[in-house]
């Protein structure tokens, strides 16, 4: 009796979806997909799964269930106290909100009170207010003030003799409305003293000028900004109701500029400091049929298929670094015909979170689509338009269908997609000097009386080519200096004891220079470091790379097609730490 011999090992052949690779940075071999004969072509279908039938449902039906809510109020801070100021968010984009300061005041607004003044009495004459006296007596009332030799200082020759021209024969307009505001219902101010057709005229005039100026910038409402001084940047909060508490968005550090979805953080404030106000949440629920998502120039979805010639991936050159460019192709090429869309309508300004999403396929069956949080578990990476700090990260709240949970806020802004930037009117250097061991804020542009950026670097130089310092004595071979001069628009930032801590902490103070004559210098002069006011500046803020905070004109179309013009500042990284050269106690020859 003999022994049978033993079975052979088992064996598994199967084949795995085969994709077009090449180790060159081309990628045009890889994607010719040469054959030989068609023998060896019906091979590689056949490696590649094409005469297999799979039973793969097609979804035909949708149903989506959102919440939706809309944005309520704002919450920013006073500009003297920095108390908490919330109110109604404005209409229009929300850049115009939160960056806009006074235009008409400060001492820049003598250019825009002129010319708000010769409007008027182009009005005046279209109304039939065309007297010498009439105009006379608005020139006399309300006349531009001449300047003062200190404010000369800071003019440009051209600026310097527009202005003494217009002083006392042109209508200071920022005083005009001023007046005609507290004349109320009467408009014509009392103290012009007009009568029968002139004061018909008059007010004429005024009612249409003054609907121009109240029209003509995007004003702050009081004293509400919300520039942070002590950070040189932006910082706001705003909210939206639901029925149990606020939904509360944060901006807790923003430079300037365009705002969308990620520069926004779910805070855990249950309100903006405010009473509560609550509403129910919107909900709607919507049918459709998802539609493949496609593209130009998407690739076909069988690999042998002829295709157009509107995208030659082939063509893509590629490297081991270029990470998204692989990305992009192995989407195309693999990944791009496995996806849905389901479009989402989204007013302005509106949160929307998906409570239930239920695809139906042409075989019956129903599939609950789970948000990718629940199934890549919270500390997955994955975040796509989710806003951090949101409960659906880290848990959620359940939605109408068992086990599974509602997906997170998704925020359509109410920002600009495009606005028109001015050049700067003002530029501030923050920077480090470790030499001499301070920070300096460096005033290098400042904003003059006429509107006009004045560079104090220039300046400086021309004070310092008309100015001569001589030793006194001819015999004295050296002299003693008690340190070295520095620029006036050089403004020192010293560091003092942060108040209220315990631990050691900083703050930097702004300080004043002391010119060789022995007087102070006059230090900031711009609205940006606003030498009205104590200025406290956190010494993080000031890093080693130098930041540079600059004032711009912003000029900007909103969704109903008004015109929006507003001043910002912009708050960007400099260009290295900077040098002043500071020394004490020389010996010069």
């Amino acid at each position: 009796m003999t022994a049978k011999p033993p079975p052979p090992p088992p064996t598994l052949t199967g084949w795995n979806r085969l994709e077009p690779s090449t180790s060159l940075t081309e990628l045009e071999r890889g994607l010719q997909a040469r054959i030989a004969d068609p023998l060896w072509l019906l091979g590689r279908q056949w490696q590649l799964g094409e005469f297999l039938g799979e039973d793969a449902a097609s979804p035909v039906d949708l149903q989506i269930d959102t919440e939706r809510i809309s944005l309520s109020r704002i919450r920013l801070r006073d500009s003297t106290t920095s108390a908490a100021i919330v109110s109604a968010l404005p209409a229009g984009p929300l850049e115009a909100v939160i960056e806009r300061e006074s235009v008409l005041t400060g001492p820049s607004k003598l250019q825009r009170a002129i010319e708000a003044g010769q409007h008027f009495f182009r009005l005046l004459t279209f109304f039939g207010g065309t007297a010498k006296t009439l105009r006379g007596k608005f020139r006399q009332t309300y006349p531009v003030a001449a300047q003062t030799a200190d404010q000369e200082k800071l003019l440009d020759p051209a600026s310097r003799r527009f202005l003494r021209i217009m002083a006392g024969r042109a209508v200071d307009g920022y005083v005009l409305r001023a007046a005609v505001k507290k004349a109320g219902g009467a408009v014509v101010p009392p103290e012009l003293g007009l009568t029968g057709s002139d004061a018909t005229a008059a007010k004429s005039a005024l009612t249409a000028w003054k609907s121009w100026y109240d029209a003509r910038f995007t004003e702050p409402t009081g004293r509400a900004t919300a520039w942070v001084r002590e950070r040189m940047e932006y910082s706001f909060s705003v909210s939206a109701p639901l029925s149990d508490r606020e939904l509360v968005l944060t901006v807790p550090e923003h430079d300037g500029g365009h705002l969308d979805w990620y520069s926004f953080d779910v805070s855990d404030e249950t309100s903006l400091m405010d009473p509560p106000q609550t509403t129910a949440l919107t909900v709607k629920t919507t049918h459709m049929l998802p539609v493949p998502l496609s593209y130009p120039g998407m690739p076909a979805s069988r690999f042998w298929e002829f295709e157009d010639s509107k995208v030659n991936l082939s063509r893509y050159s590629s490297g081991p670094s270029d990470i998204s460019k692989l990305l992009l192709v192995e989407f195309a090429m693999v990944y791009g015909d496995d996806w849905y869309r389901v479009p989402i309508d989204m007013q302005v300004g509106d949160l929307v979170r998906i409570d239930t999403l239920r695809v139906w396929d042409n075989f019956g069956g129903v599939t609950v689509v789970q948000p990718a949080t629940q199934i890549d578990t919270p500390t997955a990476p994955w975040r796509m338009f989710a806003m951090s700090g949101d409960p659906a990260l880290t848990g959620g709240e359940v939605s109408s269908v068992v086990g599974t949970m509602k997906g997170p806020w998704l925020f359509r802004a109410p920002s600009l997609a495009k606005n028109l930037n001015g050049d700067s009117l003002e530029e501030v250097v923050f920077t480090r000097d470790e030499m001499a061991n301070l920070a300096w804020a460096i005033e290098r542009k400042i904003e003059c009386s006429t509107g006009v950026p004045v560079s104090r670097v220039e300046r400086w130089l021309e004070q310092q080519a008309t100015t001569t310092t001589t030793n006194g004595d001819a015999t004295v071979d050296a002299r003693y200096n008690i340190q070295t001069t520095i620029p006036d628009y050089w403004v020192p930032l010293v560091p003092v004891k942060r108040y209220g801590v315990d631990e050691p902490a900083m703050i930097l103070r702004r300080g004043l220079t002391l010119l060789p004559s022995g007087e102070i210098g006059p230090g900031a002069l711009g609205r940006v470091l606003d030498p009205t006011r104590a200025l406290l500046i956190f010494e993080e803020e000031v890093p080693n790379g130098s930041t540079v905070v600059s004032r711009h004109w912003q000029l900007a179309r909103w969704l109903d097609g008004s015109t929006w013009l507003w001043l910002a500042r912009r708050k960007d990284p400099g260009t290295g730490e900077q040098s002043s050269g500071l020394r004490y106690d020389l010996i010069e020859k």
